[in-house]
């Protein structure tokens, strides 16, 4: 789906480049056989923050982080998030909502990279502990009527299977070690994926490659596609009023992208970059 699959590179081995190898897909299927992916992870994890959304996306988080620190739990009809991390903020109910909200991002980022129609889900407010006990419940919004994306699947040979690690997983692990790779998939679990936070993921992609020049030379984008995205998000003659820019000199090229395309690229180009670290 996102490129060739090669040999799967333990995370937190550092290349000689950024940009060293584009297609490989990290988040195309290959399961990681490195450190994070073996790490043990704790058998309690008490506390559960109450999420909302479609059931589609609901599910989608569950299948890719049905298992892990952290990960998506489903009792009953209902999701909850839930993270060892959770049992150290005590009392501090709002404290852990507000991180809650973080990790729920990332999670959302890293599903959207397999699902351009996945969209982020939301926390409730409600917590709820070992004993039952329930804290801050705010009531969830109605939902609405959608078709459902098959999930992610890897060919061996005529057989497609499904990755034994989840490729969402890989990439929320691949942001516990890189600050660019953690704001790109928060990035990209907003709810408004519009020029703006599209073009801000173009350009921590293109400053761990070391210029958008550099990223080009490893094979990540071409210069038309670059040139195309960056007429789409900055020109209001193309974007109106979602565009990054007011007025500009000059005429606008007669090349450039619609938003969808512009997001296509931008988790293709993100998946090549994450094979890469």
């Amino acid at each position: 789906m996102f490129g060739t699959p090669h040999a799967a590179v333990p995370l937190g081995v550092v290349r000689e480049s950024a940009c060293y190898r584009p297609g490989s897909g990290v988040l195309g299927g290959l399961v990681n056989s490195g450190p994070l992916a073996a790490s043990v992870y704790p058998e309690r994890m008490d506390r559960q923050v109450g999420l909302k959304g479609h059931s589609f996306d609901l599910q989608d988080l569950a299948d890719a982080f049905g298992s892990g620190d952290p990960q998506i739990v489903q009792e009953d009809g209902d999701y909850f998030l839930v993270a060892s991390e959770f049992a150290s903020f005590g009392d501090d109910h709002v404290g852990l909502l507000n991180r809650a909200r973080e990790i729920l991002a990332q999670m959302d980022g890293a599903v959207l990279l397999i699902n351009g129609q996945h969209r982020p889900v939301e926390v409730t407010g409600s917590i709820r502990d070992q004993g039952g006990r329930h804290h801050a419940v705010i009531a969830a919004d109605s939902i609405e009527g959608r078709s459902r994306v098959s999930a992610v699947l890897i060919s061996v040979g005529d057989t497609a299977q499904r990755p034994s690690v989840s490729p969402a997983r890989t990439a929320v692990d691949a942001a516990s070690t890189s600050k660019s790779a953690s704001a790109i998939l928060r990035l990209l679990g907003q709810r408004q994926l519009d020029w703006v936070n599209l073009y801000r993921i173009l350009d921590y992609v293109a400053h761990e490659c070391g210029g958008k020049k550099a990223m080009v030379s490893a094979g990540l984008a071409t210069d038309d596609e670059i040139d195309r995205f960056g007429a789409a998000a900055n020109r209001i003659e193309i974007s109106g009023d979602e565009a990054r820019h007011g007025p500009m000199k000059g005429a606008p090229p007669t090349r450039t992208m619609a938003l969808e395309e512009g997001r296509a690229f931008i988790r293709r180009l993100v998946n090549d970059w994450l094979a890469s670290i």
